[in-house]
């Protein structure tokens, strides 16, 4: 409850620095006397508190549960789980604080100042304890394939993250080399950790909501390798000059990504059959359903986008930043909503004050399409101009991002309404547990 609290916080003030920086590019005397409100440093902002205040904690709290409950075990060590959240919030904090302040990195997810990425490391580490001792002490030997993608994922984090300290903070690293590094983690700390907990979240909770059995474990063995397999390598074509063997890599792992999707989204499909009309209204299974979508959706886009011809279009326009929130914003963060609203009150055991869940459900869905939808068409324009010797770059940026800036910027405004109704929802939850109002719905 802590990490689920916190992480949809720090969601909020993700989503409320976002539009604070489009806003900015609209209007650019908008906060000009404050330093700490730049463009830079907010979308620096906005960037490091979502990577780390809220997607890594709400994975973390949804892989612990995820432990428990297929191990059929309870928590081993929770008051060290709690002990690292806490100090995991601190790491978020003082990161905050030092990029408001100046003192920031420019690689992409590795924005926090150097002094907060060892609190970080730390408070995972002491998380960890909880997490491997549990894990451990697990009564159920067989694993079933969510537990496969969370032990990926709790393994893949560390070693991302600590590579990434020892090198990009490094003097003996040359220059040319930290933005490779820098790219090849980021991307990593997106596929093989958020995306790891994503997909485990929705292999346990779609066959869950629905009364029925995983259609194909061995689908699920072929999705988990390939996954692994092609996603460590993906993405890093579209961002600065690098050497051409690893531009022609990435596009070529960028679109193999499609035969484990596909994978995933067949045995989804073969799992469910005909179950919406009974589960349609269920906000748990609804939340689930748009997960396991914007997860085809995205690796389907990044596929096309990954084509030599289409790559060198778009590769320097807001479609990047688009497809990067269509894997963040869709993908990872409803099968975090899907979770949260499962799992929370059989933690408190207590009734949901609200559970019809519409203004959240709704504002989430509107909100992450406008952003997505205004922030790829934005870039689809821009690219499309860019092909024209005789037109003028400045003139070609700003009418792609003006107006298609304003569409993310109202999706912003939405989710950040969204996210506040969630958070009043879940203090109610909290204060019908106290009071003894118990739900043991299990």
């Amino acid at each position: 409850m802590l990490m689920a609290w916190s992480s949809i916080c720090w969601l909020a003030i993700s989503l409320l620095v976002g539009a604070i920086a489009i806003a900015k590019i609209h209007y650019p005397p908008l906060l000009a006397g404050i330093p700490a409100l730049t463009y830079g440093r907010l979308v620096a902002v906005q960037d490091s508190v979502f990577i780390y205040g809220f997607a890594s904690q709400a994975a973390m709290a949804v892989a612990l549960w995820l432990i428990c409950r297929l191990g059929a075990t309870t928590l081993i060590g929770s008051g060290v789980a709690v002990l690292g959240a806490l100090i995991w919030n601190l790491g978020v904090a003082v990161g905050f604080v030092g990029i408001l302040s100046g003192n920031l990195s420019p690689f992409e997810h590795f924005q926090f100042p150097h002094a907060a990425m060892p609190i970080l490391l730390l408070g995972y580490c002491v998380y960890g304890v909880s997490a491997i001792l549990t894990f451990w002490s697990r009564k159920e030997c067989s694993m079933y394939p969510s537990l496969w993608f969370v032990f990926a994922g709790l393994i893949f984090f560390p070693w991302i993250l600590a590579t990434a300290m020892m090198t990009l903070w490094s003097p003996v690293v040359r220059g040319s080399v930290a933005p490779i590094v820098a790219l090849w983690a980021g991307q990593n700390l997106v596929a093989l950790w958020l995306g790891m907990i994503g997909l485990a979240t929705i292999y346990y909770f779609l066959p869950k909501l629905t009364g029925r059995s995983l259609y194909s474990n061995a689908l699920a063995v072929f999705a988990f390798w390939f996954t692994i397999l092609f996603a460590q390598s993906s993405g890093m074509h579209a961002q600065a000059a690098f050497p051409a063997w690893i531009a022609g890599l990435s596009e070529i792992t960028t679109i193999l990504l499609v035969i484990p999707a596909a994978a995933s989204a067949l045995n989804w499909y073969r799992t469910l059959g005909n179950v919406d009309r009974t589960l349609g209204s269920a906000p748990a299974y609804r939340f689930m359903r748009k997960a396991s979508n914007f997860y085809v959706l995205s690796v389907v886009v990044a596929a096309f986008a990954a084509l030599r011809p289409v790559n060198r279009m778009l590769e320097f326009t807001i479609f990047q930043t688009g497809l990067a929130q269509l894997t963040l914003l869709g993908f990872f963060t409803f099968s975090m909503f899907g979770a949260f609203v499962y799992i929370l009150p059989r933690v408190t055991q207590a009734e949901w004050p609200k559970p019809e869940f519409s203004i959240h459900l709704q504002g989430s869905t509107i909100g992450a399409a406008l952003v997505i939808g205004g922030l790829i068409l934005g870039g689809l324009v821009q690219g499309s101009q860019f092909q024209s010797l005789t037109t003028d770059f400045v003139k070609a940026v700003r009418s792609a991002a003006i107006p298609f800036g304003g569409i993310a910027l109202f999706g912003y405004l939405i989710l950040f309404a969204a996210q506040i109704a969630f958070l009043f929802n879940m203090l109610g939850l909290v204060c019908c547990s106290i009071c003894g109002k118990e739900d043991v719905r299990r």
